[in-house]
């Protein structure tokens, strides 16, 4: 089996979004209305897949719940903590695995972010190269949520080796203070 990152999935969040109200705008209305009803006051969405626009906008607290409202689905819990996501061969493809780009909880590609304490998560890039990310984590009966906004990696005298991967190691550390 081949394997490769699972996609962000922009296209799919159209698609989804113009199936449950008509279009992409009127799906932006109803993100910013749910927003405002779990008590985000500093949250704008512009469009549907979350890539950079000037107007759209968020803070770590706004995030944090948005993503709490999330983890009271089973099926979102499910998603953001599969390490791999296995697609089957059939007459048109060959079968491969997908893997989380979270190396939080995947030790696939780089074991060194590896925190046992995160169940799973998300993570994001800004158009300035500002990295994200959004964890569930626990400790003994204890759950956390952490989210780390703007994060940056550095790279090598090169320039393109990353030396360290931004948002993974202040993760970590921010579950140290919080549990």
């Amino acid at each position: 089996m081949r394997y490769s990152y699972v996609p962000a999935g922009n296209d799919a969040a159209a698609v989804i979004a113009e199936a449950i109200a008509g279009t992409q705008t009127a799906f932006v209305e109803k993100m910013n209305a749910y927003a405002t009803s779990l008590g985000c006051t500093n949250t704008n969405f512009m469009n549907v897949h979350g890539l950079h626009h000037d107007n759209q906008y968020t803070t770590a607290r706004d995030s944090a719940k948005i993503f709490v409202a999330g983890l009271k689905h089973d099926k979102f819990r499910e998603i953001i903590c599969a390490q791999t996501y296995s697609i089957p061969e059939s007459e048109n493809s060959r079968g491969h695995n997908l893997l989380t780009n979270n190396y939080l909880i995947n030790t696939n590609i780089m074991e060194i972010y590896k925190d046992g304490r995160v169940l799973g998560g998300r993570t994001g890039v800004t158009n300035n190269r500002e990295r994200c990310v959004a964890s569930l984590s626990r400790s003994g009966n204890m759950e956390l949520v952490c989210i780390v906004m703007g994060s940056r990696s550095t790279y090598e005298s090169d320039g393109y080796s990353v030396r360290l991967e931004g948002g993974f190691p202040e993760t970590s550390a921010l579950l140290d203070r919080g549990y």
